[in-house]
């Protein structure tokens, strides 16, 4: 699972620049383009600077951090029935251990919570009732000590 992301950084008249990285095991496609592709990011902590010059100024660089988590976490589901986005999914969440889901609405009210989450949570509230259509947000805590939060859109 080679993990791939785009760069974009931004030059002014008369400037030039080039990426590098960490960890150096990051394959950069070209590191004098501003607008590159990257692939191979680490999990983790993956950091690259951006350094620009116009040869009459010293250079100045910048740093942008990307932290790969490995997980790919759901922003929408349609739990309709018809087999498609039903639940709201996390690749990669058997590599947390066990993980505790929590999702809170608009209002900050906690709508649902699974103590031992499973990728099986698919818009119905305490009460089994489906949720409205409407953006949710969420908390997932791993038995190792990792939290991530972000939203997921439900759209039935």
């Amino acid at each position: 699972n080679v993990k791939t992301t785009s760069l974009n950084a931004v030059l002014g008249p008369g400037e030039y620049g080039y990426w590098y990285a960490d960890p150096s095991t990051i394959v950069i496609s070209d590191s004098t383009d501003p607008l590159t592709s990257v692939s191979n990011l680490a999990d983790g902590i993956n950091r690259f600077y951006w350094v620009v010059s116009n040869n009459v100024c010293p250079a100045d660089t910048g740093e942008l951090v990307i932290n790969e988590s490995g997980l790919m976490i759901s922003t929408l589901i349609t739990p309709n029935g018809d087999a498609s986005n039903e639940y709201f999914t996390i690749r990669g969440l058997e590599d947390l251990g066990k993980s505790e889901l929590t999702i809170i609405d608009r209002r900050g009210v906690r709508v649902f919570h699974d103590s031992n989450y499973k990728n099986n949570w698919n818009g119905l509230d305490y009460n089994q009732t489906p949720l409205v259509n409407d953006t949710y947000f969420y908390i997932l805590k791993s038995s190792r000590g990792r939290s991530f939060t972000g939203y997921v859109v439900i759209k039935r």
